[in-house]
């Protein structure tokens, strides 16, 4: 889609119309579904997190004020649901990788979703958190010593 043709939807669904509104989630429909599966590991919980990010783009759509890319301004709005779907969910598991995912602060969780299975840059991480390229690069490093160390620690205690 053109970037006039993608304008045009914005405006028609900041009028209200549902029809501009569903053509232009249909570009994002399956990526977020498939990025919230990953990460809630229900089918469930995944279409929980999949419905409160449109519904959240729906209700500030009207606010949109094309001062940064749209694609950006929906991740941002998806990354907001993850980190608090995260949040709470900061648990240790019984062992293994899913234990060590569970240490991580949510931050963390999403900028290596976000890197190692979005296979999205740091420019592009960063513009997604509203962080700069070398916060984003931080959070990745931290995250990754994080899980690694943690990883150890179990296989270590497992053994």
């Amino acid at each position: 889609m053109s970037t006039i043709e993608n304008r045009m939807l914005i405006l028609a669904a900041q009028r209200g119309s549902i029809a501009a509104f569903r053509r232009l989630m249909f570009d994002y429909d399956a990526g977020i579904l498939a990025m919230a599966m990953r990460i809630a590991g229900s089918e469930q919980e995944a279409k929980r997190l999949y419905l409160e990010t449109f519904l959240r783009i729906h209700e500030e759509l009207p606010g949109f004020r094309f001062e940064c890319a749209f694609h950006f301004w929906v991740a941002r709005h998806f990354t907001a649901v993850l980190v608090e779907y995260l949040r709470p969910k900061r648990t240790v598991g019984t062992g293994g990788i899913d234990a060590a995912i569970d240490e991580l602060t949510p931050r963390e969780r999403l900028v290596i979703e976000l890197k190692h299975y979005q296979r999205e840059t740091l420019d592009t991480i960063g513009e997604i958190l509203g962080v700069t390229k070398e916060a984003a690069g931080g959070a990745l490093v931290r995250g990754m010593r994080r899980l690694c160390g943690s990883l150890d620690e179990h296989n270590s205690v497992g053994s």
